[in-house]
């Protein structure tokens, strides 16, 4: 090999690892499952959260699975209930038990999704504790911030 083709090859791999590094990440995508019952306060919710999959099936799968494996008595009850990708979720509580208030939200920012459901949560809260929610969980996927 001269040195003239070792140059072009090493420019041709190089080109082919700075394009990989610059793009987009292939996996973004992300699923939120959800067991809510009719009374969050007595039975608890169930929640499952993927993200960083290649594919909507495969962020589903692992969602639900998380979901299943929740202790609360609602994972029965778990459905994927949205997909995302390269964006952001929240989800918002009332830590204290046998409490209603829980939100959750996909947004384009971090910022975003945590408003949002803290939001949810507050709305969703009885006997004056919307002012003890919090972020209880947050992920960006993919290139969101």
């Amino acid at each position: 090999m001269t040195q003239r083709q070792f140059l072009l090859l090493a420019f041709s791999a190089a080109s082919v690892v700075t394009a990989l590094v610059i793009s987009d990440p292939v996996w973004s995508r992300g699923s939120v499952a959800v067991g809510l019952p009719s009374d969050v306060a007595r039975n608890g919710v169930a929640v499952g959260i993927s993200y960083n999959y290649v594919s909507d099936q495969d962020a589903d799968a692992e969602a639900l699975k998380r979901c299943a494996a929740s202790p609360d008595s609602t994972h029965s009850l778990c459905r994927v209930d949205t997909h995302f990708e390269n964006q952001c979720f929240a989800m918002a509580m009332d830590p204290k038990p046998g409490t209603y208030g829980v939100g959750y939200q996909v947004a384009a920012t971090q910022h975003d999704a945590d408003a949002s459901a803290l939001s949810d949560c507050q709305r969703t809260s009885k006997s004056g504790r919307s002012q003890y929610c919090q972020i209880s969980y947050r992920i960006c996927d993919g290139t969101a911030n």
